[in-house]
């Protein structure tokens, strides 16, 4: 799926779940990856330090922008990013915070974190995932999968967890 279909899955959805007038509409956590965002089509212009990595922030930052505004337009309340991508920069999210949409805060930690064991608690409503590459084994652009090593994996669990889940063996 393109990050465009994306986006305007996630601008259709929220309109749908408008609240209330008068009511807090629910809170959305956003995960953003730069492996999936617009404009990307080689792995350097993801990859820290490439000079090409400097350049293509500006189009993960514009895609969730889009996102945060179809969100906020369908009635979202709190909005949360957190950067999901581990391109190696220390310095700086990908995200170009000072240019993202001041309606989303931006999650910062100070120290190493994992941000799908870590990065979210039970006050989210919603995960958006915004510039996700394709999964492993898929004919997406730069498909890979991470697992979570078992003694991260949130507790309890329903089902039992399979490396073949994750890494998307057919």
């Amino acid at each position: 799926m393109s990050t465009v279909a994306l986006l305007l899955v996630v601008v259709a959805v929220a309109d749908t779940v408008r609240p209330a007038s008068g009511t807090v509409g629910p809170k959305v956590l956003i995960y953003v990856d730069m492996d999936g965002s617009s404009g990307v089509s080689k792995p350097d212009q993801v990859l820290y330090p490439n000079p090409e990595y400097f350049a293509h922030r500006r189009f993960i930052t514009a895609d969730l922008n889009a996102a945060i505004r179809g969100l906020k337009a369908g009635g979202a309340g709190e909005i949360v990013v957190t950067d999901a991508h581990g391109s190696g920069n220390s310095e700086s999210p990908d995200v170009i915070v000072e240019q993202m949409d001041k309606r989303a805060t931006f999650l910062f930690k100070d120290e190493e974190y994992d941000p799908y064991v870590d990065g979210f608690d039970p006050s989210f409503q919603a995960i958006v995932a915004v510039g996700m590459h394709a999964r492993a084994g898929s004919r997406g652009f730069m498909a890979h999968t991470v697992t979570l090593e078992p003694e991260k994996l949130p507790k309890p669990r329903a089902t039992p967890v399979r490396k073949k889940r994750y890494w998307g063996d057919t």
